[in-house]
């Protein structure tokens, strides 16, 4: 893989981000009018989050975040306009299980990736049940 880089994946300092009500499917970036789903033929729900305000009063600029169903069917003309977008970071937020049954984004080292499994194999999705009402130790020995 002569003459390829992997991007930086060190993590950017960034405040947290609380969701308010969103502004619709049509915004506008750069002085041109953007529709918030974005066509592909192999996906058929990658949506732009730009415009959306946030709690603390600020908007998620346009065509920066993007979210989407499986990137693994990205092929051909799709691939291309994806690449076209520039995104840099890929975050999985599937279950291990789901990454491997249903593919990962092509040519994965292009891109700094992130999943939702942690260094032990457990995904960081939350439990449906508490971890006060399970019972048993903590890891640190103490009841729970």
């Amino acid at each position: 893989m002569s003459g390829t880089t992997t991007p930086s994946c060190r993590p950017r300092r960034c405040r947290r981000l609380r969701w308010a009500v969103g502004t619709g499917e049509v915004g506008e970036h750069g002085g041109v009018r953007v529709e918030r789903h974005i066509g592909f033929a192999r996906l058929h729900n990658f949506r732009d989050l730009g415009g959306y305000r946030t709690v603390d009063g600020r908007t998620v600029a346009w065509r920066k975040v993007y979210r989407a169903d499986s990137l693994g069917k990205l092929r051909g003309a799709d691939w291309e306009r994806f690449l076209g977008l520039g995104v840099r970071t890929v975050v999985d937020l599937r279950y291990p299980r789901e990454i491997e049954a249903k593919g990962r984004v092509p040519e994965a080292q292009r891109f700094c990736t992130r999943t939702a499994a942690s260094s032990t194999g457990r995904t960081t999705r939350p439990r449906s049940t508490p971890p006060s009402t399970r019972g048993g130790t903590s890891r640190t020995g103490s009841p729970r």
